[in-house]
């Protein structure tokens, strides 16, 4: 009797911890202040007609790191897996090299050559990630790793071809200003991370994480087009509800 008894209260303890599994919170809302810790690169060439010739506008563009913010819910549906779908924004202060081959009126195949540097421009990158993330915990502690696809939508500031003035003989031009065109791309890519959460409520928690995501976007310019590598490394800090 002892013994069936032992056995029944066994059986009434895990059904127990399964109740109180099942009854804990199966959406987590993330909020989360985000800094993109790496700097963008890229560069594009584009092309003009003037004097009845081509004329060519080459660019290198450095995007600072800047900061964001991201927010997110996820669903369990099991034990330890969750779906969960995040939006992120990201703004970075950016500037460009700009070189250019300017035709001459007068001749063929004497281009006059300038450059200048232009500051002030802006990148802004709006993201869209739906992950698959594995939990795991100890004690106050909760530990994720996640990864899944990603859609991004990229807005940035292009540089133009120089205007200028000129005088004759026409050897030598002054450039007055590098005139700037907003542009835009939507890229699908990817993304892959982890995070911590410390538990210092039942239902609420302080977590921090680490985010990798790729994707590659092609902003149209006159005379070509320039391809950027959408996203970059991340981290966040913020808070975390569970309901």
């Amino acid at each position: 009797m002892t013994r069936k008894i032992k056995v029944a209260f066994v059986i009434v303890s895990l059904f127990g911890a399964a109740a109180s599994a099942d009854e804990e919170g199966r959406l987590k809302l993330s909020l989360t202040g985000a800094f993109g810790v790496s700097s963008l690169d890229f560069s594009g060439t584009r092309t003009f007609t003037e004097f009845a010739e081509e004329g060519q506008v080459r660019a290198d563009y450095s995007a600072d790191k800047g900061p964001g913010f991201e927010g997110g819910l996820a669903y369990r549906f099991g034990s330890r897996l969750s779906v969960a779908l995040t939006g992120s924004y990201l703004k970075r202060d950016s500037g460009a090299s700009v070189q250019a081959n300017l035709p001459h009126p007068l001749y063929l195949d004497r281009d006059r050559q300038v450059e200048r540097d232009v500051s002030g421009l802006s990148y802004n990158e709006t993201a869209g990630h739906l992950d698959l993330v594995l939990s795991g915990h100890s004690g106050s502690l909760d530990f994720s790793v996640f990864a899944g696809p990603s859609v991004f939508k990229v807005k940035t500031d292009l540089a133009g071809a120089p205007t200028y003035t000129q005088s004759y003989p026409f050897d030598e031009v002054n450039v007055t200003g590098v005139p700037t065109v907003s542009a835009n791309d939507t890229a699908f890519g990817f993304n892959v991370g982890a995070g911590i959460d410390y538990r210092f409520k039942p239902k609420f928690a302080f977590g921090i994480q680490g985010r990798f995501s790729r994707g590659s976007a092609k902003l149209p310019a006159e005379g070509g087009e320039i391809e950027v590598d959408a996203g970059g490394f991340a981290v966040g800090a913020g808070i975390r509800i569970n309901f």
